[in-house]
């Protein structure tokens, strides 16, 4: 996977000029930035910046970061971006991952597959909807019961369609804030938890599909996952980053982030690994 980081200021459109860039880094990189980065202290940790005066891009040239012991819950995760999430975090050895949606037959059907591929009892589902606050709080309560505690928070973000805008609020922009808050309770250093990364996904597609509620979702995600994490990242020990999936570039490339079949890098592991809290990324 290859990142390029985008700033609020810039517009969508930028993309091509981004990809531009990171086929010229591939041409010619001067080094391994992931390791580089992972040497620096975590305080001067600034995806990028310090390492080139080209501080748009961001090359992960390694192997996934190991994340043995870490339980992971992933919210949306019965979707086709959810389920190759799932796999970055199994093949980057995670100990655990909690799959929370609504489709509670896609998501047994799932566990038991990568049951299969992976292992017993490193998988485990629980139905959830972004806009039910009781299943919610459920899906948070239920994977500290079964696997102890909560490291990685991963929220997807995924629009619903023209069907409903007040559906596409509450799943996108109330649901997301929720879990997210759920995420600084049960994993802020400063009440008993061990702190952790909370990555918010938004699946991005052609601009033509795009409603424009689900628009207006994407822009709040991004000014939330910046502020938030500016005000609360140094107390709690919880980061925040967003992801924007071009959906379309991972099912018709074969360079995508979430690639089906790439067994020797994970890409999702190293960005919640490396990236700076309160950064926004986009494949």
């Amino acid at each position: 996977m290859v990142m390029s980081k985008f700033f609020v200021r810039n517009d969508f459109s930028l993309r091509s000029v981004c990809k531009r860039m990171v086929l010229f880094w591939r041409r010619s990189p001067s080094q391994d930035y992931a390791t580089a980065l992972e040497a620096r202290p975590q305080e001067e940790r600034n995806v990028g910046k310090g390492l080139t005066d080209r501080e748009e891009v961001f090359l992960p040239m390694r192997k996934a970061i190991r994340m043995e012991g870490k339980v992971a819950l992933i919210m949306g995760g019965t979707n086709e971006i959810g389920v190759l999430c799932v796999r970055e975090m199994l093949t980057a050895g995670v100990g655990s991952v909690m799959i929370a949606d609504e489709d509670e037959e896609s998501g047994k059907n799932l566990v038991v597959k990568l049951s299969a591929e992976y292992g017993p009892e490193k998988t485990a589902f629980i139905r959830t909807n972004f806009a039910c606050d009781n299943l919610l709080n459920n899906a948070f309560e239920k994977t500290l019961e079964h696997f102890q505690k909560i490291d990685v928070l991963v929220n997807i973000a995924n629009s619903v369609g023209h069907r409903n805008w007040e559906t596409e609020i509450d799943k996108n922009v109330k649901g997301i804030v929720k879990s997210t808050l759920l995420g600084y309770k049960y994993m802020d250093a400063s009440n008993g938890g061990d702190g952790g990364s909370v990555l918010n996904m938004v699946c991005d597609r052609e601009r033509t599909l795009a409603t424009p509620y689900f628009e207006g979702c994407r822009h709040y995600l991004v000014a939330f996952g910046k502020t938030m994490s500016q005000q609360n990242h140094i107390n709690t020990g919880v980061k925040i980053v967003t992801l924007f999936v071009n959906v379309d570039d991972v099912y018709n490339q074969n360079d995508g982030c979430l690639e089906k079949g790439r067994k020797n890098e994970c890409d999702i592991p190293n960005l919640i690994r490396l990236a700076r809290t309160g950064s926004i990324w986009t494949t």
